[in-house]
């Protein structure tokens, strides 16, 4: 057989088989190793590169004389190829991802109850043990946004933790208040009646104050579209009193958690 493709030509094309062939090997070589959902991803990957290396061979192959049938069939077997290769390819990231973000980013956990609480948005200077006794007692689905999951032990199924840590692997980074603005409108969207913010320290110091006012006045505007509550917690020093009271033009202070409380129902 002839060449009939540029030896540069035919050269990239051995290469592209090489490396695609090598990352095909390095992915076989994991699959089933790890579990869901990295498992999942890597299985299909693995399937994808397979496909994406035979396609390779017959690239190859097509590089020298052939009779114009054999290369018909050649193109349309690579076609084939390449296309559930690609396919496979997007499948297996955007299953990957949602599966991360379903770990992640949470969702209402009951069905949709009325909450106790009053709606609106409150700022509350309050310690967390009376604020864990607040939560305990509610029964509508609940988004708490925290710095520090490991205090807020012992809550009910109906109380979703998003956790806001520089480990952006186990939960939100704090710099990323985009993303934590999402997953909380999804949680609201989705049903969501409580909002629980109990990081504005940690905000505060990976972000400018301007962009966490930000971050939490649109917050508020999306609880108040789905008539829910908005819990605010800060400690009594964490912002300057120029800070304070650009916040208490936006949310209705309270010292008294049992005020939250519906009077009727």
């Amino acid at each position: 057989m002839e060449l009939v493709v540029s030896p540069l030509w035919f050269a990239a094309d051995v290469f592209l088989f090489v490396i695609i062939g090598y990352a095909a090997y390095y992915a076989l070589k994991r699959v089933s190793r790890y579990g869901e959902p990295l498992d999942g991803l890597i299985n299909i990957t693995a399937l994808s590169l397979v496909l994406a290396t035979i396609g390779r061979a017959l690239d190859v192959v097509d590089d020298f004389t052939i009779s114009q049938g054999t290369r018909h069939i050649l193109l349309n077997v690579e076609f084939v190829l390449y296309f559930f290769a690609i396919s496979g390819t997007i499948y297996g990231i955007m299953r990957y991802v949602s599966s991360v973000e379903k770990k992640i980013l949470p969702s209402p956990k009951t069905s949709l109850q009325r909450s106790k609480l009053v709606p609106g948005v409150f700022l509350l200077l309050a310690e967390p043990g009376g604020l864990l006794q607040l939560l305990k007692t509610l029964k509508s689905p609940t988004l708490l946004i925290t710095r520090n999951p490991g205090e807020w032990s012992g809550l009910g199924n109906n109380v979703s933790v998003l956790w806001v840590t520089p480990s952006s692997d186990r939960g939100v980074s704090p710099a990323k208040l985009h993303v934590i603005l999402e997953a909380a409108v999804k949680f609201l969207r989705g049903g969501g009646r409580v909002v629980v913010v109990d990081c504005v320290e940690t905000l505060l110091i990976y972000n400018e104050f301007r962009s966490v006012f930000r971050f939490l006045t649109t917050l508020k505007d999306n609880v108040l579209a789905t008539g829910g509550t908005l819990l605010l917690v800060l400690g009594r020093d964490t912002l300057d009193k120029k800070e304070f009271n650009v916040l208490i033009r936006e949310f209705v202070l309270v010292d008294d958690i049992e005020s939250l409380f519906r009077t009727s129902s």
